[in-house]
């Protein structure tokens, strides 16, 4: 049998035995091969399990500060059913000096702000949402004040926003508030 043909076959049972999720292929000496593909079998094809649900969820959050006019900002997250979702805006400040007179200087720095992590089941028709919220502020370094709350809450998509979290610093009597509503989009 002439060498192309023998390269050929060999090529034909390594793609075969490829594609059945065998990793042991016997090849001429002398030939590449590239690796098997890898194979993730922890999750099933979708074709298997069924679509997930996608949902738009709409947040708003906002700050009512006695000696201030409230504020109130907006975020829309698209997530699908059993994912995680994250808003995270605010600034990275720097908090002291760090190092010494001969080597460089370096600054220890951390994010304050705004920390919205969440995700969703479906119960029945409606959204179970698992929601964690972080605020922090440095507006006197070098303290740093930090609220946080976590809980989960029942949405109805289609219906009015519903309040998942609401929490009041007690020095301040500052009080953050984050409601949400759901749209479903698939």
């Amino acid at each position: 049998m002439p060498l192309r043909s023998i390269l050929t076959l060999a090529t034909l049972l390594t793609l075969s035995v490829t594609t059945l999720g065998c990793a042991t292929v016997a090849t001429p000496a002398g030939v590449a091969t590239a690796p098997p593909p890898s194979v993730n079998h922890a999750t099933p094809p979708r074709a298997l399990t069924g679509a997930r649900h996608v949902h738009r969820l709409d947040f708003v959050v906002s700050t009512t500060d006695p000696s201030k006019p409230a504020v109130s900002s907006s975020y829309t997250v698209n997530l699908e059913e059993g994912e995680h979702g994250e808003v995270r805006v605010g600034s990275n400040v720097a908090l002291s000096s760090v190092g010494s007179s001969v080597g460089p200087v370096s600054q220890a720095r951390v994010d304050v702000g705004l920390s919205l992590r969440f995700g969703y089941t479906m119960v029945g028709d409606d959204l179970l949402l698992h929601d964690n919220l972080e605020m922090s502020s440095a507006d006197d370094l070098p303290s740093i004040r930090k609220i946080a709350a976590a809980g989960e809450a029942v949405i109805a998509p289609g219906s009015a926003a519903v309040v998942v979290t609401s929490v009041e610093e007690p020095l301040s009597h500052k009080r953050y508030q984050v409601t949400v509503a759901a749209t479903k989009l698939r």
